[in-house]
This record gives structure tokens, sequence and C-alpha cells, in this order.
């Protein structure tokens, strides 16, 4: 069985080489890698020409667009039957794809395999912190359940998916608003079709952390994530109540790590009117004025949904 390893770049010449040969060193050797040059400027063209003399590796180039499109483009121009992800700083351990495949082998019923990650930091060291999702088979409205509440997460570069499930899920949305949580977004509403996923215990993978992330800052990609979920409820309504409760909890944690910034003023403001109809501007301005008052109104509003489910 064949797999497509999507590799989406921009500005990468300072880590691609390691990330191409973590897959040119796999153990699984029926790949092919696409890498997606999403408008490079720097010298990742060079450095990825050094390895187009093997015909399972291809490079494609496109204008600026984010890692959304790049990733689409990838999927769209291979003819594999599994799709796995790995970004040009980050690098797999030699025997990720060969077990990965034996569990969609042994697994006719998963559709997504992925696991935890080691943790680098620049020089590729590894760091004693790791990302550890809940291992186990996941699926249906307790999988959505956790997902929205932020207390279930899929690393992408652990990802392995059937190519199928990705086509019917519509691929990875490419809206600005949702940029850096475009992964949660599609994790969602692969969820929500019921298709079938699979946190295995080993770990295969190693997540680099370096300054020049699109998500250095806010590593949640907070107000990414709250626009995924009001997409998610736009058209599940079922999950209103759990997707503000996610909402609420989400906007305290970046309130009390960064502060009043002043420009997200505006951005929560729009985020709660959305989020709820009851929310008036006069409430925020109250809430702006006084610091502490805004967490208090915050977890207040989340006591009251609270207090509507258990009465219903």
């Amino acid at each position: 069985m064949s797999i497509a390893v999507i590799m989406p770049a921009y500005n990468a010449a300072k880590f691609i080489k390691e990330s191409i040969e973590s897959v040119i060193n796999q153990t699984y050797q029926k790949w092919e890698l696409l890498i997606v040059d999403d408008g490079s400027t720097d010298d990742t063209r060079i450095i990825v020409s050094k390895y187009l003399h093997d015909k399972r590796i291809k490079y494609i180039f496109q204008n600026n667009n984010g890692q959304a499109s790049a990733r689409n483009n990838g999927i769209k121009n291979t003819n594999a039957e599994y799709i796995a992800f790995l970004d040009s700083d980050d690098k797999w351990e030699s025997d990720k794809l060969s077990k990965q495949m034996l569990y969609f082998e042994n697994n006719n019923n998963i559709d997504l395999v992925f696991g935890p990650s080691y943790i680098i930091n620049s020089k590729g060291e590894r760091l004693n912190s790791k990302m550890s999702p809940e291992n186990g088979i996941h699926s249906g409205k307790p999988l959505i359940n956790k997902l929205i509440l932020g207390t279930f997460f899929i690393p992408i570069l652990t990802v392995m998916v059937k190519k199928n499930v990705l086509i019917k899920s519509a691929l990875f949305n490419e809206t600005e608003k949702i940029k850096n949580a475009e992964d949660f977004d599609l994790w969602l509403r692969i969820a929500d079709k019921g298709y079938i996923m699979m946190c295995i215990s080993e770990t295969l993978s190693n997540y680099r952390i370096h300054e020049n992330q699109s998500t250095s800052l806010d590593t949640a990609a907070t107000f990414q994530v709250i626009e995924s979920l009001l997409l998610f409820k736009r058209k599940n309504s079922k999950y209103s109540n759990i997707i503000k409760i996610s909402i609420f909890n989400k906007l305290i944690v970046f309130h009390k790590k960064f502060g009043n910034i002043i420009y997200s003023k505006y951005i929560i403001l729009n985020i709660l009117n959305r989020t709820d109809y009851l929310f008036s501007p006069i409430n925020y301005i109250i809430t702006v004025l006084i610091n502490s008052l805004f967490i208090q109104y915050l977890r207040f509003r989340i006591k009251l949904i609270n207090l509507k489910n258990i009465i219903a």
C-alpha cells in the first residue's frame, strides 16, 4: 500500500534537509514525498533540488497562500491510498510509517492513526516535555466533545489517514480566519462524519519548537481555534452549548496569560457577540474597565450555561 507524505514549506531552508532525510530513512519504502513550496524566497528550492534525483520526491511551487492550501495541493497531486503529514521543520523516527501501516493492516475499521511526539529545540535536542494524546480508539460524539473542549488533541505530524477520508471531509479549510488551526478544523469535520481514530502509544515523531514558528507567541492559536468552533457551531447546533463553554474557557485562559491586549478587546467583543446572542456591548465595556471583572463575568456565564444544561 502506498503512502504520500505531504510537506508544506515556506522559507524552510534552515530545517528542511533534516525533514526530508527523515522520510528517506524510513524502513517502509513505498512512499512518495510531495514538497509543496508555498512561495519561499530563501534557499528552500535549492536544498530540495539536491534530492530530486529520487523519483519518489516531487517538488511543487505555488504562490504564497498558506499551509492549508499547500497541503491540499499535495493531496490533490497524489494517487496514494494513505496520507501522512510532515512539516518542513519537524522529523520522524525511522520506523514511523512502517509501524503505523501495521495498525491499518490489522484494524480494517480504523480511518486515522496518530500518536505522541517528542519535542525538540532548534538544535534537534529533545526537551523534557512531550506531546501525549489520549491512547485508544476514538469516535462519535465523545470524540467531538473532547475536541471541542480542548481535552483531546491530534498532533498533525503524527497523523496517517486514508486519502478517501480527507476527500469526503472536504480537505483543509483554506480560510484565513482559521490559519494555524486548519488541522483542528479538519479533525472536527472528520469526527463529525463518524470516522474512527486510533491513538497509538509509540512515540514516532519529533516536533520542533523554534522562534520562527507562526504560533511561537500563542501556541494554542486561540482565536483561530475559536473561529473553527464558530464555523462548526453554525452547521452543528446540537453542540452549541458545549462550544460556548469551550470558547469562554479559551478566552479566560488567553486573558490570564496575556492580559488586556488592546487589539484583542475588539476581537473578543466580536467573538462573544457571535457566540452568545444575549451578550451586549455594555457588558463588555464594564468588564474591560475592571480587569478582574472580565474573568468573573466569563466564569459566571459558564455557570449559567452549565445550570441551563442541568435543568434541561
